[in-house]
């Protein structure tokens, strides 16, 4: 092994050992802690819709939420001889009592009583009761106390209740668009360090044991939540990538067969493709099939509950989902990183590494080389003057989106380097970059891993 392989192996070693280190396996997936929606949370949130086709019945949206109305304003009552009395407090969703005492001034100023200190002028004023604007008039001595409660208890059922309960689903719906919201930027990186992924978890397994409680899906796929840019409504949308049996937390207890477990569920998998669906648990049994027969589990009704802590209970799998963002999982990582070591074991001492990979273990140059960079047309003349006067043809850009000089100078030290790093803070373009360069490189016939 020579000395790049040596200080490459080097390199992988310590970044599994750092990946190790920040992994942390979680036994209960409420533990995650960021974000959380179990099946039967969902269903009763109004105007949050599943396993949506969109307008035009062809989208593959799992969840979509709409933006939420405004607050709702609580009722005033219509009756004259209520509205005195009524008190609509400022906590919206606690119903409005009547006051014990108000003012001759108030029910002067509903129509209902003529002020005594006024002379009368029509026979209709005549038979208006009277009292003193200035007077308290307590609620327990008041004449037409029988009629203000009549009108009390006809509001509070046919009013206040049907506008409080629309005013709950309002909330509920905000509610859940607010943590969405906040959870995108989150998944952004622009709210927190730590790099989030959003998953839908399907086949809830549940079980207690030593007293601790346990609760984790054991098949998961990565989902992307995003806003519609014209409704605003948020959706939640699988990834193009294959679901994952989880058992992270049962290998760490070196249980025989796991590797077994995980053969059977990649060859599942490889024949399922895009078919597994969380509104479909025929489509994923056979998955929870190959779990129960590895972890000795029993099936289990749909439910996210834990088990009572009063005793302990065996492993039960249900066909419960929830939707849920974690810390990035390791594991893959992981994994690749043992077989980029193993390949790694078998190379010759003559056998040269890739350009780029060589790049990682190779002392930096002490010497600056001019280096020549490739002209294209269609760019500002700023651009250009980037490279040398007497260099070559210019070529044709491929870049279908709009983009600056900065982004067009990153596919020229593409050309001349081996790899090439591009940062910046979120919202200044990186992603919006990668498409450009991705489309300007299929267009030349190269291959792209992203």
């Amino acid at each position: 092994m020579n000395i790049q392989q040596r200080r490459l192996l080097a390199l992988v070693d310590y970044t599994q050992q750092s990946l190790r280190t920040r992994s942390r396996v979680v036994s209960n997936v409420a533990d995650h802690g960021s974000f959380l929606l179990f099946d039967h949370q969902a269903l009763g949130i109004d105007g949050l819709r599943l396993n949506d086709g969109g307008p035009d019945g062809d989208d593959d949206i799992w969840l979509s939420i709409p933006h939420p109305p405004p607050p709702g304003v609580p009722p005033q009552a219509e009756s004259p001889w209520l509205t005195p009395w009524l008190n609509v407090g400022i906590a919206m969703l606690v119903a409005p009592e009547l006051a014990a005492e108000v003012e001759g001034s108030a029910l002067i100023a509903a129509g209902t009583h003529r002020d005594a200190a006024l002379a009368v002028t029509t026979l209709a004023e005549a038979a208006d009761p009277v009292v003193e604007a200035r007077a308290r008039v307590r609620l327990a001595d008041y004449g037409f106390r029988a009629e203000v409660e009549s009108q009390y208890s006809r509001y509070i059922e046919t009013v206040w209740r049907p506008w409080a309960e629309g005013e709950r689903k309002r909330r509920r719906v905000s509610q859940l668009y607010v943590k969405l919201f906040t959870l995108r930027q989150e998944l952004a990186g622009a709210l927190t360090e730590g790099q989030l992924e959003l998953v839908w978890g399907m086949g809830l397994g549940v079980a207690r044991k030593a007293g601790a409680g346990y609760g984790y899906p054991l098949i998961t796929r990565l989902v992307d939540l995003s806003f519609d840019p014209e409704t605003q409504a948020a959706e939640v949308r699988p990834r193009d990538v294959d679901p994952r049996l989880e058992l992270e937390l049962f290998a760490q207890a070196d249980k025989p067969g796991i590797a077994e477990a995980e053969k059977a569920a990649e060859a599942f998998l490889a024949q399922a493709g895009d078919s597994l669906s969380p509104f479909d648990p025929a489509s994923y049994e056979p998955l929870l099939a190959i779990a129960r027969g590895f972890l000795d589990a029993a099936p289990a009704a749909v439910s996210p509950s834990l088990p009572a802590d009063a005793a302990d209970e065996p492993l039960h799998i249900s066909n419960a989902w929830v939707l849920f963002a974690r810390p990035r999982n390791a594991s893959v990582a992981l994994q690749d990183l043992e077989r980029f070591r193993e390949v790694l074991g078998r190379l010759d001492e003559t056998a040269r590494l890739p350009g780029a990979v060589a790049a990682l273990v190779t002392e930096p140059a002490t010497e600056s080389v001019p280096v020549e960079l490739p002209r294209y047309r269609g760019v500002s003349a700023s651009y250009h003057e980037r490279g040398p006067a007497e260099a070559a043809p210019s070529q044709d850009l491929f870049f279908p989106k709009p983009f600056n000089d900065e982004q067009a100078h990153i596919v020229q030290l593409l050309e001349t380097s081996d790899g090439v790093v591009v940062q910046g803070p979120p919202g200044t373009g990186k992603t919006h970059t990668i498409a450009n360069i991705i489309c300007h490189w299929l267009a030349n016939g190269r291959r792209v891993l992203v």
